[in-house]
C-alpha cells in the first residue's frame, strides 16, 4: 500500500488506521497496489467524514484496467473489452465460425 505524494495522513482515526492491513490485503488478492489518494485533504461535500479524519478515498481506475486486462486474456480475440466512465463493455469482436 502506498499514499499518494499529497495525502494528509495526520489525526487519522483509530479505526481507519486499523482497516488499512486488510484493504491493502484485498487489493493484493486483486494483484494491485493499493494506493491512497485522499486522507483529510481534498475538497469534499460539506460534512464529510474526510474532515473529521474518519473516511479515506482509494484509486480504482488501476483496478479496472487490470480487470479488463484480464477478461481480454481470458475472453480471447473475438471479443473486446472496453473500459467505459463507469462499467466495461463487452462485446463480440468476430462472429465467424470459420477463424
Amino acid at each position: 500500500m502506498r499514499f499518494k505524494d499529497d495525502v494528509v495522513w495526520t489525526d487519522i482515526h483509530p479505526k481507519i488506521e486499523q482497516v488499512l492491513h486488510g484493504v491493502d490485503a484485498v487489493f493484493q488478492k486483486f494483484g494491485v497496489e493499493a494506493v491512497i489518494t485522499s486522507g483529510r485533504d481534498g475538497k469534499h461535500m460539506t460534512g464529510s467524514k474526510h474532515y473529521e479524519g474518519k473516511a479515506f478515498d482509494l484509486r480504482t481506475w488501476h483496478v479496472i484496467e487490470e480487470l479488463a486486462k484480464r477478461l481480454r486474456a481470458y475472453l480471447g480475440k473475438d471479443y473486446d473489452v472496453v473500459v467505459e466512465s463507469d462499467h466495461l463493455h463487452i462485446e463480440l469482436e468476430r462472429d465467424d465460425p470459420k477463424s
